[in-house]
């Protein structure tokens, strides 16, 4: 009796183990796509000189679409730049990705 409640309790682990691996490469591969289809929306390159007071968020309001996530949007400057934190100086020129 004691076998079978412990076998069963060893298979209902393993069920919501594989489960909830599942569940988790779902919404992996999820992130993962969102991020590529993101990038790749944007290929044309424009260079824009950074003025005083701008800032990544705002120089992104001037090129972002509406139906693009703008903190995605400065990410992608941000990798394409290669800037290492979110910090500009007046004078830098960037590339900005437009659609």
């Amino acid at each position: 009796m004691r076998r079978r409640k412990r076998r069963r309790e060893v298979i209902r682990k393993r069920f919501v183990s594989i489960v909830g691996l599942l569940v988790l490469l779902s919404f992996a591969s999820g992130y993962v796509f969102t991020q590529r289809s993101a990038a790749s929306d944007y290929n044309i390159l424009q260079e824009y000189v950074v003025q005083p007071g701008d800032t990544l968020w705002s120089i992104a309001q001037i090129y972002v679409s509406p139906k693009t996530d703008i903190r995605l949007f400065i990410r992608h400057m941000q990798a394409l730049n290669e800037l290492p934190s979110p910090i500009i100086q007046p004078g830098q020129v960037l590339l900005i990705p437009t659609p």
